[in-house]
This record gives C-alpha cells, sequence and structure tokens, in this order.
C-alpha cells in the first residue's frame, strides 16, 4: 500500500497485528536520512577558468569588469578608477575614504561589487553595509543577493559559493538544513544579513554581509563560526549615509557623524582597526558628506571630491565683453524645441552647427555620461543642468551646493572647528594679559564663553558651557508663571556667577580669576540687573547689544567716548551699571578673528586638538551671515541672513567676550597692558544702609 504521507511504498499489514515497539522512531529516522540525502550536495565541480579567477584576486578593477561586466559596461573615468583604487586600497590595507562622486555615476554598484570582491576573495569576513536609511540598506543587501543567485560568471568561477547560494532557490529557511557532502553549510540567507557557505577549499567560509541604517541598531556587533571562533566587523561601507532632510540639519549632521565616528568606528574588535569607505554626494555646505570631505577637519577620511564637469565651458552665459553663441542661447532653441515635441532634433542641430563655440574650454568628467540621441556627453549634462538648475546641479553633480545668500567672507563651522590652539581646557596663555567671560540667557538656558586675550586681541577661547548642562534641560519651562521666572533667572545667574569663579581656571600652573563677567541684559532685563544688585561685584556688569542702525555713539563735550561700546548707568527701570555695544561691529568682528591662523592678531580660536569637540558651537558661530556692509555716517549699514532652525546664543555669548576685552583696553594696536592683581577681600566693618551687617564685600 501507498503511505500519502511520506509517499513511501510498503507493505499491508494483517489486520489485527500491531506494529513494534519503536517503529515509528525508527521510520522518522529513515525518512530524514533520506530526505537530508536528497538536499545534499555532492556535484561542485572545479572552476571553469583558475586563471581568470586568479588574476582577479588582487585586483577589483578587473573583477569588476571580468564578473559584473554587465553593471560596467562603459569605459572608466578618472574618477571611476580613483574610486576603485581607494576601495581596493581600504579592503586590502586598511583606512577610511570619503568619496564623492557626481549622481548616477555607479558609487553605490562600485561599492556592492567591492563587497563581494572582499567576500568573495576571503580578503575581508565580516562587512557591514551602512545606508541612510533601514529601507535602502534592504534595497542594497537585495541588489547583492541577486547577483549571487543569478550571476553565471561567478557561477563558473566561484562554484562552491554560489551553488549552494543556487540551491536555497531564495528561500531562506531552506538553508538551515543545507549541506555540502554532509557537512552543514551554515548559510544564512535573510532580508538583513547573509552569510556564504562553509565550504572545504572555499576562500570565503561564513563570511557574512550585514546591513544597518545610520540610525538603526549598530553597536556591538559579533559572530561565533561554526568552529566556535568569534569574529567581529572588519569592513564597513557607509552608502550615501545621508538623506536631503538630514543634510539641512546640524544637529542630525552632527548625530550622524557622531554615529560614524562612535558605533562604526567602533564595531571592530580589540586590538583590530575597521576599514571603511563612504561613498558619497554633498547636499548642502557644512553637511554630513561635505565634513567628511574636508581634509582639515577629518584628515582621517583623506576625502575626495569629483565633478561631472570638471571646466565649465568658457560661453557658459552671455557676456558682452565675448562674442559667439553662448550655452543660453543652446538652451533656447532646446526649449523650442520641447515645445514643438521634436525629440531634440532642434537641440541637436544648433549643437552640430555652433559646437566649436559650445565646447571651447569645457572638460566632462565622464564621457559615459552622453545619453542615446546626443551629440556628446556635455550635451547631455548641459541638458540635465538646465533642466534641474543651477543650484540643484551643482549640490547633486559638482559637489559643490551654493548657499543662498553667499556671506561677504567665506566662515564655515569646519573652519571654526579647525582653528585649536592645543591648550588644555581652562588653561590661560602665559601671553594673555585679561580673562573675561560672556553669559547669553534666554528660555533655553545660559550659555557661556570664556576667553584669554593679549593686548593686540589674540583671543584663546579656554571655556565653554550652557547652564543647565543637557541638550533638552532648559532654563524656564512654557507656561511659567512670571513671579517664578523672575526667581528662577536670578538664582541661575547668581549659579553661573559662582560657578565661574570656582572653575579653577589657571595661568602658568596658578589659579587665576575672571577680570570682567558680562551678563546678557537685553532678555529678562530686570530679573537680570536684581541679580547682579545682589552679586554686588564691580567686575559682574550687564551687557546689552543694540544693532548699529540704532546704537548711538555717546558725545561728552564734543567727544566720542565709546566707539563702539561705552560703559553707561541704567538709569529707568531696574538701575545698574552696563555695558552697551554696537552688535552688529562687534559681530562681524568675532566671525572674521576665526579667519585668522590662531596665533595671529587679532585671531580667536579653540582650546584641545580635537575639532569635533566644538562642532555645535561652531555651528552657533556661524549661524548668521553677512550678506551685505556698507560703511556709513553715522553708523554703517549691516545685513544679517540667520540660518533657518539654527540658534545663535554661542556667537552672542563669543561678541561679548570681545567687547568685554575691548572695555578692559584690548586694541589692535597692542597697547602695552599687564594683568593686575585682586587685593584680598577686606571685612566691612561698618553696617549696611538698612541696618543689617554688610559682612565681607570684596573692593576692586
Amino acid at each position: 500500500m501507498i503511505d500519502f504521507l511520506s509517499g513511501i511504498t510498503t507493505e499491508a499489514e494483517p489486520q489485527g497485528r500491531t506494529r513494534p515497539e519503536g517503529y515509528r522512531d525508527s521510520q522518522r529516522v529513515l525518512m530524514e536520512r533520506k530526505r537530508a540525502a536528497e538536499r545534499d550536495i555532492t556535484d561542485i565541480p572545479d572552476r571553469l577558468n583558475p586563471s581568470r579567477w586568479e588574476s582577479c584576486s588582487l585586483d577589483l578593477q578587473l573583477f569588476l569588469e571580468t564578473y559584473l561586466s554587465e553593471q560596467f559596461c562603459k569605459a572608466w573615468s578618472e574618477a571611476h578608477l580613483r574610486c576603485i583604487a581607494k576601495m581596493q586600497y581600504a579592503i586590502l590595507n586598511g583606512g577610511y575614504f570619503a568619496l564623492a562622486m557626481p549622481r548616477g555615476e555607479g558609487k553605490t554598484t562600485i561599492a556592492k561589487g567591492a563587497a563581494l570582491w572582499a567576500l568573495l576573495y576571503g580578503h575581508r569576513r565580516y562587512i557591514v553595509l551602512i545606508a541612510a536609511t533601514e529601507r535602502k540598506a534592504v534595497l542594497l543587501l537585495g541588489s547583492v543577493k541577486k547577483i549571487l543567485r543569478f550571476n553565471t560568471t561567478l557561477l563558473e568561477d566561484f562554484p562552491e559559493v554560489i551553488i549552494p547560494v543556487r540551491d536555497l532557490q531564495g528561500k531562506g529557511s531552506r538553508s538551515s538544513s543545507q549541506t555540502v557532502h554532509g557537512e552543514p553549510t551554515g548559510m544564512i540567507w535573510k532580508t538583513d544579513q547573509v552569510v556564504l557557505p562553509r565550504v572545504d577549499g572555499s576562500d570565503s567560509c561564513e563570511s557574512r554581509l550585514e546591513i544597518a541604517g545610520i540610525t538603526g541598531d549598530i553597536r556591538g556587533r559579533n559572530a561565533t563560526l561554526m568552529d566556535g571562533t568569534e569574529i567581529r566587523p572588519d569592513f564597513a561601507i557607509g552608502d550615501d549615509p545621508q538623506t536631503h532632510g538630514s543634510a539641512k540639519s546640524p544637529s542630525q549632521c552632527d548625530d550622524r557623524e557622531e554615529i560614524l565616528r562612535t558605533d562604526v568606528l567602533g564595531l571592530a574588535g580589540p586590538g583590530e582597526k575597521l576599514a571603511m569607505v563612504i561613498p558619497c554626494t554633498v547636499i548642502k555646505k557644512g553637511d554630513l558628506a561635505d565634513r567628511l570631505l574636508d581634509n582639515e577637519l577629518n584628515p582621517d577620511f583623506r576625502g575626495e571630491k569629483t565633478a561631472a564637469i570638471v571646466s565649465w565651458p568658457d560661453n557658459l552665459e552671455e557676456d558682452p565683453d565675448k562674442e559667439g553663441i553662448t550655452w543660453d542661447d543652446y538652451n533656447e532653441a532646446r526649449i523650442e524645441g520641447l515645445h514643438a515635441e521634436d525629440e531634440g532634433k532642434a537641440a541637436n542641430e544648433f549643437y552640430i552647427k555652433h559646437c566649436f563655440d559650445l565646447e571651447q574650454g569645457a572638460k566632462v568628467g565622464w564621457e559615459g555620461r552622453r545619453v542615446e540621441g546626443d551629440q556628446s556627453a556635455l550635451q547631455s549634462i548641459m541638458n540635465q543642468y538646465y533642466a534641474m538648475g543651477k543650484e540643484a546641479f551643482y549640490s547633486e553633480y559638482q559637489n559643490s551646493p551654493i548657499e543662498h545668500d553667499e556671506s561677504i567672507y567665506d566662515l564655515t563651522p569646519q573652519t571654526v572647528c579647525s582653528r585649536l590652539n592645543n591648550f588644555k581646557r581652562m588653561e590661560v596663555p602665559k601671553e594673555a594679559t585679561m580673562l573675561v567671560s560672556m553669559a547669553d540667557i534666554n528660555y533655553v538656558g545660559i550659555n557661556v564663553t570664556v576667553t584669554a586675550f593679549q593686548n593686540d586681541f589674540t583671543g584663546f577661547i579656554v571655556d565653554h558651557f550652557k547652564y543647565p548642562e543637557g541638550e533638552k534641560n532648559v532654563l524656564i519651562k512654557k507656561n511659567t508663571p512670571e513671579n517664578e521666572v523672575a526667581k528662577i533667572v536670578a538664582r541661575a545667574v547668581i549659579d553661573v556667577e559662582k560657578l565661574l569663579e570656582t572653575k579653577g581656571y589657571t595661568q602658568s600652573g596658578e589659579e587665576i580669576k575672571i577680570d570682567l563677567k558680562l551678563f546678557d541684559g537685553n532678555f529678562w532685563t530686570e530679573h537680570v540687573f536684581s541679580a547682579l544688585r545682589a552679586i554686588r561685584k564691580k567686575n559682574v556688569l550687564a551687557d546689552r547689544g543694540t544693532a548699529a542702525k540704532k546704537y548711538r555713539v555717546p558725545v561728552q563735550k564734543g567727544k566720542v567716548i565709546g566707539r563702539p561700546y561705552h560703559k553707561a548707568h541704567k538709569e529707568k527701570g531696574p538701575k545698574g551699571w552696563q555695558i552697551r555695544h554696537d552688535s552688529d561691529f562687534w559681530r562681524m568682528a568675532t566671525q572674521k578673528a576665526f579667519l585668522l591662523k590662531p596665533g595671529q592678531p587679532g585671531s580667536l580660536s579653540l582650546w584641545g586638538n580635537d575639532p569635533n569637540r566644538h562642532r555645535a558651537y561652531a555651528h552657533e558661530i556661524c549661524c548668521e551671515k553677512l550678506i551685505n556692509f556698507v560703511p556709513a555716517e553715522p553708523n554703517d549699514l549691516y545685513q544679517w541672513h540667520m540660518i533657518p532652525g539654527q540658534a545663535n546664543d554661542q556667537l552672542d555669548s563669543t561678541v561679548g567676550c570681545y567687547v568685554a576685552a575691548a572695555s578692559l583696553g584690548a586694541s589692535l594696536d597692542g597697547v602695552k597692558r599687564t594683568r593686575k592683581k585682586r587685593p584680598k577681600p577686606q571685612p566691612n566693618r561698618g553696617s549696611s544702609k538698612n541696618g543689617r551687617s554688610g559682612g565681607i564685600r570684596t573692593r576692586y
């Protein structure tokens, strides 16, 4: 009879006879062995072309041309060859590389091919492919799996890998029971990871490729092999690890850069160094890609940029000083043809007729960009240029985004972060003659900058911090009653002043005190002045900035006494001494100071030797751009652009330090000034006017 569950013919049992004990167990074992024998892979042929396999083992470019010829069917550009060379170096020798290429030039496809080369030849055992999102990472791994399943050239020379892969028929559930010559292969075939089969003689036994979104679960990756060996990632590919949204957000760029520096670079095991390649495109100036490509800010990543147009045509736009046909003329003909639906006929005719004028001075990065029907790669690229618009083209194809509001001087967060002086935090250089601080106050908190200056305005930022600590901690929460606001602000000002007194700033090994402490009096003016009156120290004053067009230079007996700052006593409302300053003048002076090399007269530099320590600070310094400046009388004219979503608290606190130094005598002429020692506190032997004991007061 036929057992329809197993498909095996058995003898009919006489009715009334019982099966012997253990019969069912023995039948189950027999069936398991039968099915295992059917699944076992016994026929793995030798390599079809061993010499071809050998020639590609240490040559990534040749591997791509040989085994992935369908993906790389066009001639390489110089940028492609540099990209391939850097990836090969990273895989074979280690190191970090950031490579910016235009959209559509195959950087992702090259990265996938490099991952396959590293795995199949055993150059790397554990690769993590990181994308901007989890979904994109899944798609990337899916395309790698298709290559492994359907590439016939790989089947010919890597049969020990591809035959077990094909045996799965795309079903990951079959991998757990797969064997080769009776031995388990240990394959894994999932949407988030692939583990290649363990086969005798294979260079890629249990090599694995995993994926992750850059904001997903990256840390703590490791794997245990079938022989008990534990391995950790040794190669990471960060494929375009940012989105348009994250590129526009400095905080998201900070987070992703921090993830690359900590979570990703920390994937390797103890005593091992992770190799990493990051193919990317610059979307916005100062974004994650732009930072990684900056060899001054991130020298370890050895960044390199390429562009679709290496040199622009001479006759790009109309120029009254030049003769001849321009690309604007070509675009007019192209648009007329588009409206007539001539499928590019008018554009081609114009290009052929005037190609000599149009091509003068032009050089494209890759001839493979020529679209079918166009006359040249240059024509195809320029069609894209006019279709996308200048700004989008410069971002997507040139890796040089155009800022909407160009500043009259080019100051970037990268530049600010690079201005390092190698002093320790809270260490004042021996050449400095004054130490000042400024505290900017608002709902978020009190942002403080402490700066040492020489007589010639050479500045050294020795400290910057926020009170209360923590990015999410705020000073005043929404809907706080006004009477509570007054108490919180006054208490915070007093606490910060005490903190500055006890911080422990040193010069030549000796602890020194701050000469002048300024507190922002523009916000919560009454509460701040109330706190300062409670502090009662002559070296603690309010500071109030005013825009240039409203700032009035004080005149006394016909003489100007304080441009562009002056000391005054507030008589109306809360009374007290304050410094008033032209905020536009000092903001420009502060930003320009970061354009000078550390140590030059008038320069500003930051403590330490780690540029990434000051990233958030640097973004705030650059949050306002001076897009127009006109010297005029009686007041200069300034036009600033505030970057949306950015805070300027640290910029204001640094500006206040400049004002404080100026009030103590610093100037670009470097008039000599020496640090004055403060007398020790003297007891106030009398009583205060209100009858209470005055206690101990400090005289300055």
